[in-house]
Order: C-alpha cells, then structure tokens, then sequence
C-alpha cells in the first residue's frame, strides 16, 4: 500500500512538472516558433488560423522542402509531443478519468492554451495545434493502456 501510495506522489509530481514545462514551452520559450510567419494575420499583425486542417495540410507539404523542413517538424512533432505525457499522467494519476475524461482534458487544456495566446498575444492562435494537442494525448493515452497491464 505504501509503495502504491508513493508511486502515485511521484506521478503527481511528473505532472506538476509537466504542466510547468508546458507554460514555459507555450509562453515564454522565444525560440520555439511563436513568430506565426504561416498563419493568417490580421490587420494589426497578430496571426492566427481558424480553418481546422490548414497549418497541417501547409507543414506537411513542407516536409519536401529542406528550408521548411524544421519548422514544419517542430510543429507537428511538438504539438504531438507536447500533450503526448498528458494522455498518460492523467488517467495514472486520476484513475477513474477514462479515455473520453482524458480526450476531453485535452481538448480543454489545449483550447485554454490557445485562447491566453489569442488574448495575450503571447504566441499565435491555430486550430491546428488543438488537433495535434489531442492526437499527442490520444498517443499518451495507447501508451498508458499498453503500459498498464505490464505494471499489473
């Protein structure tokens, strides 16, 4: 019982640890592509896109174009990357969530995220990354089901 109960402190942790990396990666790390040179602009030059789809069907082309190449992995891998250990923290740490608690999660989360980038102007809103976002959780998610019954 203790060992359950000190596996889940350390879970706990792992998760405080990667929202506070998520903040940091989303909001202040200058270097991660926050300029949104693909996106829409508005007059006022902020960039956005609100065609689900869009940024993902232009990055994926990019991927044949070696100047375009790492920006378009970047996002792709790291919007999946980024809620990949969400999908597997959240129903280790809250046992009774599900799958459609964690999807949900997910989609919230991401949205929350995109909307302070939509007011703060502190990154680009994307429709897009609230997809990827979900896909990474829903990969986090297969992990953790492939996982559990490995540590049963």
């Amino acid at each position: 019982m203790k060992n359950e109960k000190t596996k889940l402190l350390a879970y706990w942790f792992a998760f405080i640890c990667y929202i506070a990396v998520v903040v940091y990666l989303v909001f202040f790390a200058e270097s991660l592509g926050r300029s949104g040179s693909w996106a829409t602009t508005t007059d006022n030059g902020y960039s956005y896109n609100y065609i689900p789809l869009n940024e993902i069907k232009r990055f994926i082309e990019s991927l044949s174009v070696p100047e375009y190449r790492e920006m378009a992995i970047l996002n792709l891998g790291g919007n999946i990357l980024l809620f990949l250990p969400l999908g597997f923290l959240l129903p280790t740490i809250l046992r009774r969530i599900g799958f459609l608690g964690t999807m949900m999660s997910a989609v919230v989360l991401s949205l929350l995220i995109e909307l302070t980038q939509l007011f703060t102007k502190l990154g680009t809103f994307d429709i897009d990354d609230i997809i990827l976002n979900t896909f990474g959780a829903l990969l986090g998610f297969i992990l953790f089901l492939i996982i559990r019954p490995i540590k049963n």
